[in-house]
Parts: structure tokens; C-alpha cells; sequence
């Protein structure tokens, strides 16, 4: 892997220190220098998912992480956490949104289906067949929960 072309000993040559200056400063400073070179959000994150910089990579890894322990639920997967804000602070943009995430949604309720129709609990034994016995196989409860105890189990 390669390595950035500006280092810590550049920036340190080039700017103050400020290891003590608040986030919003330090964000505040990158920002700045983004919009003073002319590069774009997109050419940006772009660059960030991927380079093979291992700096940069680690840290776009890191983003992309499932933390479970995490404090709250917006800590554990960051890349949900901006969804959200994209998806609540630029209501214009939710039809994109919903469109980008149609194909994943789908995905996942055809493997859900596939899952709920192969199931042996729920197959129909010609031999057993009785109108109790689908009344009962068929009732909405009975399928709901076998679909809860599936999705719980991570079974599909």
C-alpha cells in the first residue's frame, strides 16, 4: 500500500500545532482547505473508500465497522447514521435514496420469502393433510412467529 504525499512532519512544518484545538476547529480547518483546493464532496469520499493509503484505508474501514457495543445505536453503524441525516434533513433527495436501497431491500425479503416457504415447519405433509391442519398451518399468528423465531435465529 502506499502512503499520503503529506505527512505528519509536513503539517507540522506548514502549520500550527493544534493537537489542543477543539473538533469543530479541526473540522472547521479541513473543510476550509477542501473548499481553498477545489475538490469536491464526492471527488473526497471518493477518494476515502478507494484508495490503497493504508492511513486512509484504515480509517474508511473503521467508518464502515459494526460496532455492537457502541453507546447507542447511532454509534454502532455510522454509514446508517448519515443515511439518516441524508434522509431527514434533505427530504428532495429521499426518492434517491429509496431508489439506491430498493435492489438491498428486495434482496432481503426474497431471502426472507425463500426462507418462510422452505421451512420444514411449515411444509404440508400430503399424509397429514386435514382442512384443521392448514387452518392452522395457514393462521396469520403461526406465520408471524415462525418468521420472528427465523429472523431472531438468523436462520436465513
Amino acid at each position: 500500500m502506499s502512503s499520503l504525499r503529506f505527512d505528519q512532519s509536513f503539517w507540522e512544518k506548514h502549520i500550527p500545532s493544534y493537537e489542543s484545538a477543539t473538533l469543530e476547529t479541526k473540522l472547521h480547518l479541513i473543510m476550509s482547505l477542501v473548499i481553498f483546493l477545489s475538490v469536491s464532496i464526492q471527488q473526497l469520499v471518493l477518494f476515502m473508500f478507494t484508495t490503497n493509503i493504508s492511513a486512509v484505508k484504515r480509517r474508511a474501514g473503521k467508518f464502515m465497522g459494526f460496532t455492537p457495543s457502541a453507546p447507542n445505536d447511532s454509534d454502532q453503524f455510522y454509514p446508517a447514521t448519515l443515511f439518516g441525516i441524508w434522509h431527514d434533513q434533505w427530504p428532495s433527495s429521499r426518492v434517491h435514496l429509496h431508489d439506491m436501497i430498493k435492489p438491498c431491500a428486495r434482496e432481503i425479503v426474497l431471502e426472507e420469502s425463500d426462507c418462510l416457504v422452505t421451512d420444514p415447519s411449515l411444509k404440508v405433509k400430503t399424509k397429514d393433510l386435514t382442512v384443521s391442519g392448514v387452518r392452522n398451518l395457514l393462521k396469520p399468528e403461526k406465520l408471524l412467529d415462525q418468521y420472528r423465531h427465523m429472523i431472531a435465529a438468523k436462520d436465513c
